[in-house]
C-alpha cells in the first residue's frame, strides 16, 4: 500500500505526466532539489510499479495507461455522481493523483 503522505510519489508522478519513459536516474535529475537519493528514488518507482501506477519497459518507466484509463473513468463517475462541472473537479484533484489509489479506481469498474 502506499502511503499518501509521501511526496516523492506525487513527484513521481508528476515528472512522467511532464516527460516519458524516463529512466530512474532521468527522474532523480528531474527532481529539481534533489531531497532524495537515487536509491530512494528507485525504491519508490518499484513501489509504484508494485502498486500497478507506474510500468517499467526495459530500463524505461512511464505512468499505466490501465492506472490512467481506470482513474479517468473514476472522475467522470464521481462529478457526474455528484453534479460537479468536470473541469472543476478535474482542477480541484490535480495534485491528487495517487490519493485517488488503484483500489478506488476498481471499485468503479
Amino acid at each position: 500500500m502506499i502511503d499518501l503522505n509521501n511526496k516523492i510519489y506525487e513527484n513521481i508522478v508528476n515528472i512522467l505526466v511532464e516527460k516519458h519513459p524516463l529512466t530512474a536516474k532521468e527522474i532523480f535529475e528531474s527532481i529539481s532539489n534533489h531531497s532524495y537519493s537515487y536509491k530512494y528514488i528507485h525504491k519508490s518507482l518499484k513501489i509504484l510499479e508494485k502498486n500497478n501506477i507506474v510500468i517499467k519497459s526495459k530500463t524505461k518507466y512511464s505512468l499505466n495507461l490501465e492506472y490512467l484509463k481506470n482513474l479517468n473513468e473514476f472522475i467522470i463517475k464521481a462529478s457526474n455522481n455528484y453534479w460537479l462541472d468536470q473541469n472543476v473537479f478535474i482542477q480541484s484533484i490535480a495534485g491528487k493523483l495517487l490519493h485517488s489509489g488503484n483500489e478506488t479506481c476498481r471499485k468503479w469498474k
